[in-house]
């Protein structure tokens, strides 16, 4: 389990009998925690939230990291601002660009929605997935049918592997032989290209 950096600057304090700061900003859990044991006011309390802690090791390593008598953890959303460079003004979009990316992914929203309302109950990521899946088989049928056209298959036959023949591999030497052999077996009756 990881604490955020309050909720572990919280539990530390609370643990070494210090107050616990106003402007900490604690999780759900942790508030709810304190709110029904009242640590600093109840000794049982207290110690039902110290047993807590020690019978995890991660828990208690990330309690027991921090110094109770520090300020309050800093908000690393506030002080680590994410830099993003500009694009090269090659790379940047006109606006004509932009206006026609605009209408990019309706047939996904639109056949996720529908889905949605014809079944509710079906997880999200399921349903979205879905017009993804439709639309990666249309694209592959065609990457297919394109390949059809381009290559002959009248002479290309798959390799046929059973036990008479895996026998024969220590009896025929090289790989070539065994090879041959297969294409041979599996090849039509009357065709010479084997």
């Amino acid at each position: 389990m990881q604490l955020t950096r309050e909720d572990a600057y919280a539990f530390r304090r609370v643990l070494s009998k210090l107050d616990v700061p106003e402007d900490v900003k604690l999780s759900p859990v942790a508030q709810l925690l304190f709110d029904s044991l009242d640590p600093m006011n109840n000794q049982i309390g207290w110690q039902t939230l110290y047993d807590m802690v020690a019978k995890n090791h991660e828990v208690m390593q990330q309690v027991m990291y921090i110094d109770p008598k520090a300020e309050p953890p800093e908000d690393l959303k506030v002080r680590d601002e994410l830099y993003v460079p500009p694009l090269p003004k090659d790379a940047q979009l006109d606006d004509d660009l932009i206006k026609a990316a605009e209408g990019v992914g309706r047939f996904h929203r639109e056949c996720t929605k529908w889905l949605k309302k014809k079944s509710p109950m079906t997880p999200d990521i399921f349903l979205e997935s879905a017009p993804l899946w439709a639309v990666g088989m249309a694209i592959a049928r065609r990457a297919v049918l394109g390949c059809r056209s381009a290559i002959s298959t009248q002479s290309v036959y798959p390799l046929v592997s059973t036990n008479d023949l895996l026998s024969q591999k220590h009896r025929l030497k090289g790989d070539h032989a065994v090879g041959s052999q297969c294409v041979a077996a599996s090849a039509p009756a009357g065709d010479d290209n084997a």
